[in-house]
């Protein structure tokens, strides 16, 4: 967690690693590093690899007709300058060396709307209708969720049986990416309650006394950095196909007898 946390600096608004802390992404481009999220493929540990290995068994090739592009999910869009830049490049290379035939986009989750960012500020319309064939969204926080709120209030453990969920909170509290991820003002009203309890209900309204209460200025600082990133939720101007589940447990709001000493 200490290793992983960020530090945030209310003047510059602005995140930097901790301490002694170097980040890099092995092999960029290749798939390899999203197909599992530990070096021991275990089956807990499995992310696009499934996927990679379909794609295989019908022709595609690892880092030849088949990229992968790792970011810093940390960080929300508007620290991601150096990584937009360089999936361009990717894209492009990817174009160039297939033919000239058009790039799908996969994106997942957060993947969605650093997607949207991109296609929105940095590259024009002759951009994309030169090499971007469409984007598939898979389970894309486009618009927020109410998840992200329960994520800062108690923390995540992502099922981990080995590690208490208040200890990755911390770490998580420290991440822009969470505050962008909160819910947006463009799908949820006002006045929805997204915290109930006998001392306060907390909506969009009164945000701020969500992070007040908990003693957590930088969040604040931090949702406020991110929350118009994609305001309006812009169309991509891309054939887009948005695929997400049903049926699922979804959270809704968090119900507290106090917020925040007690659940």
């Amino acid at each position: 967690v200490d290793n992983m946390k960020l530090l945030y600096d209310n003047k510059t608004r602005t995140t930097r690693n901790n301490h002694g802390v170097h980040l890099k992404i092995p092999d960029f481009g290749n798939t390899t590093s999203v197909e599992y999220l530990d070096v021991g493929k275990s089956s807990y540990a499995l992310y696009f690899g499934n996927m990679v290995d379909a794609l295989i068994d019908i022709g595609y090739e690892r880092k030849k007709s088949i990229f992968a592009a790792p970011y810093d999910f940390r960080k929300a869009a508007n620290e991601q300058e150096e990584w937009f830049k360089t999936f361009k490049r990717l894209v492009m290379s990817a174009y160039a060396s297939n033919d000239n035939r058009r790039v799908i986009l996969v994106t997942h989750s957060m993947g969605s709307p650093m997607m949207l960012y991109f296609l929105s500020h940095y590259v024009d319309q002759a951009w994309k209708d030169k090499y971007i064939r469409c984007q598939i969204s898979l389970s894309g926080v486009l618009g927020g969720t109410v998840r992200a709120v329960k994520v800062f209030a108690l923390g995540d453990n992502l099922g981990s049986y080995l590690v208490q969920a208040m200890h990755f909170r911390t770490e998580q509290r420290a991440s822009p990416s969470l505050a962008w991820l909160m819910p947006s003002s463009d799908l949820w009203d006002e006045n929805e309650v997204l915290i109930q309890a006998q001392n306060v209900n907390i909506t969009l309204k009164n945000f701020k006394q969500f992070y007040d209460l908990q003693g957590a200025s930088d969040g604040y600082n931090m949702w406020q950095d991110t929350k118009h990133l994609l305001k309006g939720i812009p169309a991509p101007q891309i054939e887009f196909y948005c695929w997400h589940g049903i049926n699922v447990p979804t959270t809704e709001k968090l119900v507290y007898y106090k917020f925040p000493s007690s659940t």
